[in-house]
């Protein structure tokens, strides 16, 4: 999937949009809105996405008619968030206790059978750590937040707001 590079208005978090197209940057969690024609090049998908400091694109990749594969499509960022957080956290661990993870890389990936979905997270290990951190880091990687709460029993609630 390629990546590329869309020029996307941003605007304070404690302002309201000027128009549809702006997305609101909310202080907590994130906001999806409609991009603007420019922006979405003509995807049916396409989908602004912003937080309180960052705005990007979803799309769908090319293989789903309608779509052009201008972003990650939005499983893909469940994905991005477990593997990221997984690194963060072991990353964070092994500078205090005061080695490098180097070329640490975490692969997430996802398989559905019925009602169980599992993610299958690979890690693969710097060469230049030992068992004893590789064997401590797969532990710490258990307890990156984005891990904790994909465990947890979740609901989704939906409401409608003006």
């Amino acid at each position: 999937m390629s990546t590329k590079n869309i020029e996307i208005p941003t605007r304070d978090v404690n302002t309201q949009p000027n128009d549809v197209n702006t997305p609101q940057h909310p202080a907590n969690g994130v906001t999806a809105s409609t991009p603007t024609p420019q922006q979405a090049q003509g995807s049916d998908f396409a989908t602004t996405i912003a937080n309180a400091t960052h705005t990007w694109l979803l799309d769908e990749p090319t293989s789903f008619p309608g779509a052009k594969d201008l972003g990650p499509n939005p499983f893909h960022m469940v994905l991005a968030g477990l593997a990221g957080c997984t690194h963060m956290t072991m990353g964070m661990y092994a500078r205090r206790k005061g080695y490098n993870i180097g070329n640490t890389q975490v692969h997430v990936d996802v398989t559905s059978e019925g009602d169980t979905t599992t993610f299958h997270r690979d890690i693969t290990f710097d060469p230049a750590l030992d068992a004893q951190q590789r064997a401590k880091l797969l532990e710490i990687a258990n307890k990156c937040p984005v891990h904790r709460a994909l465990e947890r029993d979740i609901h989704i609630e939906t409401r409608e707001t003006p």
